[in-house]
Parts: structure tokens; C-alpha cells; sequence
């Protein structure tokens, strides 16, 4: 499976949506141009945010989930995830670094994920930190009124804020809320 798979399949599938992750930027090193998936399970370490949100989703422990993708990809999971209506997204599909572009990049990525949330959806956003939150609400909650602005999965959080990051990260916790 590629990414551009993934991204026909999400215009595809868009009206069937009941949960969006929304990260802030691609992580510094290997991204692969879905938010929160690396290219192989071996990246996706116990220091991958990505990790804890498919065991979130999933309800497995992550090695498991990885033996039954025995020959195939993260990519491949991101991608039957979305036939379960779960889309990952990013603010911005750049890395934020340069503060000048920060904005220009928030606006063209999201004119690019305009293409896969249906006007009026009945999704729940899930947004990973507060980072522009006030761009987020004024250009995203014209898709759907549902969100939820929560704690970033990052595995520094899950030690520093257990309680909050167990209420959306811990395993299951995701499918429960939105997928049961």
C-alpha cells in the first residue's frame, strides 16, 4: 500500500468519517505523510506517539496488532483504519520550524484536507495539543461540531500527565468513545 492509497481511500470513505485525529506536524524524522505512522511497525517505537493511538484505537497491544500485519505496513493499517472511519490528519503537513511560515502553512494543508471531511459531518474531531487552537476552531468546526481538544500522545505525557493521557490514549480508550 502507498500514501497516495491512503489518501484515495479517505476521499472515498470521507461520508463515512466518525473520527478524525488531527496531529500539529509531520515528527522531524521518518515521516511518511500520514499523521502519526512511520513507514515500518520497527520505527514505531515505544517512543512513537503513533503507537499508543492505534492501541488506543485498536484495543490490542501494539506488538500483537503488529504480528497480524505480519507482511505488511503501517501504511497498510492507517489505511483499513479508515474503513473503520478513523482519518489522521495534521495541521500542517509541514514541519512548523520557520515562525514566518507557520500560518502559510496552516492554510495550504488546510485547503488540502478540505478534500477529505464532508461539510456537516457527524465525526468527532480529536485534536492532539493546543497548538493553534483558535485557527482549528475557525476553519475546522465548519465539518463537524464535535471535538475535542486533548493531551498529545507523546510518550513524555503518558509519565508526566498519567491521568489525562490514560483518559484518551490508554489501550481501548478511543474505540470505546467513538468507534463501539
Amino acid at each position: 500500500m502507498k500514501i497516495e492509497d491512503y489518501y484515495k481511500k479517505a476521499k472515498e470513505l470521507k461520508n463515512n468519517l466518525k473520527l478524525v485525529i488531527l496531529g500539529k506536524d509531520p515528527y522531524p524524522s521518518e515521516r511518511n505523510g500520514i499523521a502519526f505512522c512511520k513507514d515500518s511497525f520497527s520505527k514505531m517505537n515505544k517512543s512513537c506517539s503513533g503507537r499508543y493511538v492505534i492501541e488506543s484505537i485498536m484495543e490490542e497491544d501494539f506488538d500483537d496488532i503488529k504480528d497480524m500485519y505480519n507482511e505488511k505496513t503501517p501504511i497498510d493499517l492507517f489505511t483499513d483504519l479508515l474503513d473503520k472511519g478513523v482519518l489522521f490528519l495534521n495541521l500542517s503537513n509541514k514541519l512548523l520550524t520557520d515562525s514566518d511560515e507557520i500560518n502559510k502553512n496552516l492554510t495550504e494543508t488546510l485547503a488540502e484536507n478540505k478534500q477529505y471531511l464532508p461539510k456537516a459531518g457527524n465525526f468527532t474531531f480529536i485534536k492532539c495539543g493546543k497548538f493553534r487552537e483558535k485557527f482549528f476552531r475557525e476553519n475546522y468546526l465548519i465539518y463537524s461540531e464535535k471535538h475535542e481538544i486533548v493531551i498529545h500522545p507523546d510518550v513524555r505525557n503518558k509519565y508526566q500527565r498519567t491521568e489525562r493521557w490514560d483518559s484518551y490514549w490508554k489501550k481501548g480508550v478511543l474505540k470505546k468513545l467513538y468507534l463501539d
